[in-house]
C-alpha cells in the first residue's frame, strides 16, 4: 500500500483505465488525474469523484505545486502512442507528440517520485529521430531506430551524457537549456532501477489480447516484480462480454448491400468457425421453439488489415482508438430434415450457396442448416468489459448527464489502459516497500 503521506498521480488520464488499476492495486482512489481533453476528463470525473482533476496540457501542470511537498508514491504515465504504433500506416509523424514521454523525466527531475509505471505500444522501443523523406513530411529515420529510447532510459537510470544523440532533444523538451542543476541531474542519471517488458491484457484477466509495452521503475531499493501471467487455456473469452440479447441485422435483403470484402470475411469466418469447426460456439440466445430446433453459432469478425476474425472462445484481439473494427456474426441454425425443408440463403450474396449439402452444421450429433446470418458491430459496453473495466463503469454520459458521443466512447476505450493489467503490475510491486520496512 501507499504510505499515508504519499500521493498517486495518473498523468495521462483518458477514460480512466489506469486510474481504475491504481485504485484496485493500492486500495484507495487516485489522488490526481491530468488530461487536456475535456471529454476524457468528463468521463473520468464521473467514475472517479474522489480524484482531483486537472483539465490542461500535462506540460502546463507544475509538479512541484501539485505535490505541495508530498512524495509521489506512485505515478502512471501513458503518453500518446499514436505516433509510434504501426497502425499509423506510414502516416507523417509529429515530433511534439513523440516527445510526450519526456514528461516522465520532467516529473522525476522536479519531485520525489518513488515508483512509476509507463505504458505504451511495443513500438515505443523504436523511438528515434524523425527525418524529412523528401515530401516535407516527417518519418522515423530507419538508421537511428531506438536511439531516443536509449537516451530516455539512460536519463532515468545511470545518466545521459552530452555526447549522446538524445541529449539535445532531452534538454530542449525538458526546457532546461539554462538550468545547470537539472542538466547535472540528467548527466548523473535519476538512479531508478528499471525494467520493461511486453504484457498482454488477457494474461491478467481482460478479455482482449492487447499487447502493450510496460516500464516499472523504482528508487526505494526494493526489487521489481512482474505479475504471473494467467495460462492461455484459463484466459477470459470474449463471449463473456457479449450482450446476447442484441442480435444485429440480417445480411440479406438490405437496402444497401454489404461490401464484397465484408461478405468474403463472413464466408471465410463461417467456413472456419461454424461449418468446419468440431465445436462451433453456440450463443446463449433463448428461442421459443419447444423442441429446441433452433441455435445460433457466433464468432468475431475483424474488419481491418485483411483479417477475418476469431472464435468466441478466445480473448478479443486488440481494440484501438481509431474506430470499431470488430463485429459479431450470428449464424442462425435450424434442424435439418432433408431437402424438403431446405431453404436458400444466398441470392442477395453470391458467396453463399443455395444447395442443401452446403451450409450444414453438426452440433451435438444433430445436423443443422443456416436459416439466417446476422451481423452487428461490438457495442462500447462490450468493449469496455473486454478491456477489463468493471461492469458498472459509466461511459455513456458525463457528470452533467450529457450524452457522450459514440465516437468518443470508442476513442476512450480504444486508448485506455487495461485496468486488470495496471492493477496486476501495481500489486506485484506495491507491497515490497512494506516488506523492506518490516525487515529493517
Amino acid at each position: 500500500m501507499l504510505k499515508k503521506d504519499e500521493i498517486s498521480v495518473d498523468c495521462y488520464a483518458g477514460g480512466g483505465g489506469a486510474s481504475v488499476g491504481i485504485e484496485w492495486g493500492t486500495g484507495r482512489p487516485v489522488d490526481h488525474a491530468i488530461n487536456h481533453d475535456p471529454e476524457a476528463i468528463a468521463m473520468h470525473e464521473l467514475n472517479h469523484p474522489n480524484t482531483i482533476h486537472h483539465c490542461e496540457s500535462v506540460w502546463n501542470v507544475d509538479p512541484v505545486k501539485l505535490c505541495g511537498g508530498r512524495t509521489v508514491g506512485l505515478a502512471w504515465f501513458s503518453p500518446d502512442c499514436t505516433h509510434f504504433t504501426i497502425a499509423s500506416g506510414g502516416k507523417p509523424l509529429s515530433k511534439k507528440i513523440r516527445a510526450l514521454a519526456w514528461l516522465t523525466v520532467h516529473w522525476c527531475l522536479l519531485v520525489n517520485v518513488v515508483k512509476f509505471h509507463l505504458e505504451n505500444v511495443k513500438e515505443f522501443q523504436t523511438w528515434g529521430p524523425l527525418i524529412d523523406t523528401g515530401d516535407g513530411k516527417l518519418r522515423p529515420d530507419p538508421e537511428r531506430k531506438g536511439e531516443t529510447f536509449d537516451g530516455f532510459i539512460l536519463a532515468l537510470t545511470s545518466g545521459l551524457k552530452p555526447n549522446h544523440p538524445a541529449w539535445k532533444e532531452a534538454v530542449i523538451e525538458l526546457n532546461i537549456q539554462h538550468d545547470i542543476s537539472a542538466k547535472l541531474k540528467l548527466f548523473k542519471g535519476l538512479g531508478y532501477d528499471l525494467e520493461h517488458r511486453i504484457i498482454t491484457a488477457s494474461s491478467n484477466g481482460a478479455a482482449t489480447t492487447r499487447p502493450r509495452f510496460f516500464i516499472t521503475a523504482r528508487k526505494d531499493g526494493n526489487p521489481i516484480n512482474w505479475p504471473t501471467p494467467i495460462p492461455i487455456e484459463k484466459q477470459k473469452p470474449i463471449s463473456d462480454c457479449i450482450d446476447w440479447s442484441v442480435e444485429g441485422r440480417s445480411i440479406f435483403n438490405r437496402k444497401k448491400a454489404l461490401a464484397p470484402k465484408t461478405l468474403k470475411r463472413i464466408w471465410i469466418g463461417l467456413d472456419k468457425y461454424v461449418f468446419n469447426c468440431d465445436k462451433p460456439f453456440i450463443a446463449p440466445i433463448p428461442f421459443t421453439k419447444d423442441d429446441n430446433s433452433q441455435l445460433a453459432a457466433a464468432f468475431v469478425m475483424k474488419m481491418r488489415n485483411g483479417c477475418v476474425g476469431h472464435s468466441m472462445n478466445e480473448p478479443m484481439h486488440t481494440v484501438t482508438g481509431g474506430g470499431n473494427h470488430f463485429c459479431v456474426v450470428f449464424a442462425f441454425l435450424v434442424k435439418y430434415f432433408g431437402t424438403s425443408n431446405a431453404k436458400p440463403v444466398t441470392e442477395p450474396a453470391g458467396t453463399f450457396t443455395t444447395k442443401d449439402r452446403y451450409a450444414l452444421v453438426t452440433v451435438h450429433s444433430d445436423t443443422y442448416q443456416i436459416r439466417d446470418i446476422k451481423l452487428r458491430v461490438f457495442m462500447p459496453k462490450e468493449l469496455f468489459l473486454a478491456m477489463g473495466f468493471p461492469s458498472d463503469y459509466k461511459h455513456t454520459h458525463d457528470v452533467n448527464g450529457k450524452k457522450i458521443p459514440l465516437s468518443e466512447q470508442l476513442k476512450r476505450v480504444g486508448n485506455a489502459v487495461s485496468p486488470p493489467t495496471a492493477a496486476a503490475i501495481i500489486r506485484a510491486n506495491i507491497n515490497t516497500a512494506i516488506q523492506k520496512e518490516v525487515a529493517a
